[in-house]
């Protein structure tokens, strides 16, 4: 299908793009689950490529940084620091706040 509105096209593009990051959200999620320790930031986009069984670019979607991309997430995942500097993502406790460095305290 092809638009003559560029208004029409942008929403068009808008709404894959959103689908793409909502799908993004739930692979996350899922590795999060499996990975209830955290995961290193570093590591993120080579559990998600497992997942996906293909590339995907952040910065195509608008993120220049992964932690850019995160912080859409932030009712649902955590950036925790751990004592050696390293950054990890968690996966928040619905019922009840993790504490900072909780997981990661170890």
């Amino acid at each position: 299908m092809i638009f003559q509105d560029n208004t029409l096209l942008n929403q068009s593009e808008e709404y894959q793009k959103d689908q793409v990051i909502e799908k993004l959200k739930q692979i996350l999620i899922e590795i999060l689950k499996e990975n209830q320790q955290g995961i290193s930031l570093a590591q993120i986009p080579q559990f998600m490529k497992q997942k996906l069984k293909n590339d995907f670019n952040l910065q195509e979607l608008g993120f220049p940084k992964l932690k850019n991309f995160l912080k859409l997430f932030e009712e649902d995942i955590a950036i925790e620091n751990s004592k050696y500097n390293n950054q990890y993502a968690v996966l928040r406790n619905k019922s009840s706040e993790p504490q900072k460095n909780q997981i990661l305290s170890e």
